[in-house]
């Protein structure tokens, strides 16, 4: 009975001892976990680095010919043998692939043309004056928008990769300027013939919406989605006045009062609204962006300014434009610019639109 009564207190007293040791044992996991956790939030945050190309899409001459151009942080691309009038009107990157929108003429034609990293792919045969405006790329299907004739009418045309679609039936003007893809559906902006006058135009998905009502001639030449909400901006002719409009969700706002003024692209982001355009002085055009209806003048109204196209990365505001110039002759040329946070920097050729691609600096 003693050794038994011993063995069992011994059993005991070594569960007591074990229980006592696998709760030290917690604690001390625990301690050295809290200290780890405590470690990692002493730590500083690692701190992202951000490299930006700044791409510039347009055309210049060889002398005889316009030949299409890209400008990847200056250093020029060409994608035209310089054989035919070629232009760049509009260009996207998706992963390591470059695609530019434009047209090539051949003969008395042009034709829609899309390059792919440089290799030219023509959109349309020849046969009829056609031109490809802007282009977007989702989920690897490319979107391009632009105009076809008919024979008789412009008609507001989409390419899905190189398949054509007509968004106007034919029967009056129309044409396509814009295109963006958000969440699989397809937002186009444009214009397209009532009567005698012109009405903005939002496809969505291939489904027409009029933006203005007919009343006054108005287009539609740049649209974005941000948060849920669609911003289309463009002009309205109003009272023998060109008017800077946005339209979000249909609904219509004006960037200046009865001066004329001009609106050729829009971007959204949460800093903002940004709209490039212009304004009149009753002299020149002023080149101007507005952020949030709030305007930053470009151009200090001496010469003609215009804003073709603008882009926000991160922090910073990007402009595309030109200025005109006097030269000694007596004669005006036409000086292309790109603006950074209102700075200007003077371009060769002509620019047409704008690409900034902001991407995490590879380690």
């Amino acid at each position: 009975m003693k050794i038994n009564l011993n063995r069992k207190i011994m059993r005991t007293r070594i569960g007591k001892i074990c229980e006592r040791v696998i709760a030290v044992s917690i604690g001390a996991i625990l301690l050295i976990a809290c200290a780890k956790v405590d470690q990692e939030i002493l730590l500083p945050e690692e701190v992202k680095e951000w490299e930006t190309d700044v791409y510039v899409i347009g055309n210049e001459r060889n002398g005889y010919k316009n030949v299409a151009k890209i400008w990847k942080n200056a250093a020029e691309k060409v994608l035209s043998d310089g054989s035919n009038d070629a232009f760049a009107y509009d260009m996207v990157v998706s992963g390591n692939d470059e695609y530019v929108v434009g047209k090539e003429m051949f003969g008395t034609k042009g034709v829609a043309v899309l390059w792919k990293n440089g290799e030219k792919r023509k959109l349309t045969d020849g046969s009829k004056q056609a031109v490809a405006h802007s282009v977007a790329v989702y989920q690897g299907d490319v979107y391009v928008v632009g105009r076809e004739s008919n024979g008789t009418k412009e008609v507001a045309m989409v390419w899905k990769n190189g398949i054509g679609q007509a968004l106007s039936d034919g029967s009056n003007h129309a044409c396509a300027y814009a295109v963006n893809v958000v969440n699989g559906d397809v937002y186009i902006a444009g214009e397209e013939q009532k009567d005698k006058k012109y009405v903005a135009k939002l496809w969505k998905n291939g489904a027409g919406q009029n933006l203005s009502n007919g009343a006054n001639s108005a287009t539609a030449y740049s649209v974005t989605v941000h948060n849920g909400h669609v911003y289309v901006t463009g002009n309205e002719y109003i009272e023998n006045t060109n008017r800077a409009t946005i339209w979000k969700d249909g609904i219509v706002q004006r960037l200046t009062d009865g001066t004329s003024s001009y609106a050729s692209a829009i971007a959204v982001t949460d800093l903002g609204v940004f709209v490039a355009g212009g304004q009149y002085n009753d002299i020149k055009m002023v080149a101007k962006i507005w952020k949030d209806g709030v305007e930053q003048v470009l151009t200090d109204g001496k010469k003609n300014g215009y804003v073709y196209d603008l882009s926000v990365s991160g922090q910073d505001v990007y402009a595309l434009g030109y200025e005109e110039k006097e030269n000694s002759n007596g004669s005006i040329s036409e000086v292309a610019k790109l603006w950074k946070n209102g700075v200007a920097q003077n371009l060769p050729g002509v620019a047409n639109s704008l690409l900034v691609v902001r991407s995490e600096k590879k380690k």
